[in-house]
Formats: C-alpha cells, sequence, structure tokens
C-alpha cells in the first residue's frame, strides 16, 4: 500500500493502533496535512518545508535555533512527527532539548548512547500507561506468555498503549512480524480514564534522564498487543520465537 502517493484518509482506517490519534485529529484535520493546515491546528507558523536533505544533528539544532519543524509535505514519516508535536509539545520539546544537548557532547566518530536511546524512544517509543505491579520486570525478562496471555483482559484498561513514536506509526502503516516498538511505563491510577495526552507531556520530560542507553527502552512486540493483528487471538500466535523472542543471556562482566 502506497499511502504516500494517495489522499489521506481518516486515520482510524489505518487500525486499532491509531483510534487514539483518530479520536484527536480525524475531526481537526479532516485528512489534510498540508503544512497550513497544520499550522492552523498549532495555532502559529509551527512547520516549515524542509529544503534538502539534513543531518540528525543539523534537524535537532535547527528545531532548537527557529522553534520551527522541517517537514516534508506528502511523507507520511514527517506527518506523524507533526502530529506528534501537536500532540506532545512538551514531551517533543524536551526530547529535542536533549538530543541538542547529546549530539554537543559528541565528539569525533564516537557513538553517543543516550542520544541513540533518545532517537529511539523518538522514533519507536511505545508508552504503557497502567496500574500493573512489575510490569518493567514482565518486558524485561521478556515474559510474554504473562504480558499477552495472562494479563491479556488488562490491555486497555490497566495497561493502555500510546504509540509515541512516529517512525513506529509510519511502520504501522504496512505492519509486518519483527516489528518492535521500545516501551515506557508510566505508572498511575485508572489508567483508563486518564488524560494520556496530559500525563505524557507531563511525566515523559521529568524521566528522560533515565534513558542512559538503548538498553533503558525494553523492546515491545507490538503486533503482540491484543486486537493490534489478526491472529493475536490465537495463544500459538505467540510461540514465534523469531518474534517474541527469549531474553538474551547476560555477558558477563
Amino acid at each position: 500500500m502506497a499511502v504516500d502517493s494517495q489522499p489521506a484518509p481518516s486515520l482510524a482506517g489505518f487500525g486499532p493502533a491509531f483510534s487514539d490519534w483518530a479520536k484527536r485529529f480525524d475531526v481537526q484535520l479532516a485528512g489534510d496535512y498540508s503544512l497550513g493546515r497544520l499550522n492552523t491546528a498549532a495555532g502559529k507558523t509551527l512547520f516549515v518545508e524542509q529544503e534538502g536533505k539534513m543531518s540528525a544533528r543539523d534537524y535537532e539544532a535547527t528545531i532548537a535555533r527557529t522553534r520551527r519543524i522541517p517537514t516534508r509535505q506528502d511523507h507520511w514519516h514527517d506527518r506523524f512527527n507533526a502530529l506528534t508535536w501537536l500532540r506532545f509539545p512538551a514531551a517533543k520539546c524536551a526530547v529535542n532539548a536533549a538530543l541538542v544537548a547529546e549530539h554537543a557532547r559528541r565528539t569525533g566518530n564516537n557513538r553517543n548512547r543516550r542520544a541513540d536511546a533518545l532517537t529511539m524512544l523518538d522514533e519507536t517509543g511505545v508508552v504503557l500507561i497502567t496500574d500493573v505491579d512489575d510490569l518493567s520486570r514482565t518486558l524485561i525478562e521478556h515474559d510474554w506468555d504473562r504480558l499477552f496471555l495472562e494479563q491479556r483482559a488488562f490491555w486497555g484498561h490497566r495497561i493502555v498503549p500510546v504509540v509515541y513514536g512516529h517512525g513506529l506509526l509510519e511502520q504501522l502503516l504496512n505492519p509486518y512480524l519483527g516489528l518492535i516498538g521500545r516501551a515506557v511505563i508510566l505508572e498511575c491510577e485508572r489508567p483508563q480514564r486518564v488524560d494520556a495526552d496530559r500525563l505524557i507531556n507531563q511525566r515523559l520530560p521529568q524521566i528522560l534522564t533515565g534513558f542512559a542507553s538503548p538498553r533503558d527502552l525494553p523492546p515491545l512486540p507490538v503486533l503482540g498487543i491484543p486486537g493490534w493483528h489478526a491472529d493475536n487471538r490465537h495463544p500459538r500466535f505467540y510461540r514465534n520465537t523469531d518474534y517474541f523472542r527469549p531474553p538474551r543471556r547476560k555477558r558477563p562482566d
């Protein structure tokens, strides 16, 4: 499905992973992702046409310096990035500031693991709003049976997933087995009743200092989320160990 060459449809038509995004934007934008419409939704000139290729470092620095988001029109990756800025402005600003700071610390060709983690969050993050104890341990231990089968009834009620990463949203347009998000857990009472947008904008900036490397963002096979794949109602779906991988053995110190 080459969505970039077609008129923009309702987000609701892309599947259950987009249901909360559709509630937020389908009426407001009515499928119009032009810069003019996006800026009207922002209430200011926030999005500008991107001219030419930009390195990740220059891209983040441009946002920090100009308070404008370089955006390619008719490109779903950038459309979802724009929607993320509209929905989670405080969180996106905090991630941008943290990335700019990390890029400034980088010297030569040395990789900055914290910058890698922040980029992973920005591109593939999935926020799990929950009141379930030990959910973090369940993810770290890759206990997929517990997460998706034993706790199946919790999803949408005690575990509320919100796709934050705009790159993952783009991938979910054409989902495939192997598609992985990176989980961020926000604990709260009555997660199904909380204002997810407000919670993420308030809490995500507060926990960014905890992301020192990609290891701090446990993998989440997103098509295992109940309802996000037609076959995952059958327990055998989770026996695919190429997708639902067992935990790696710890490296010796």
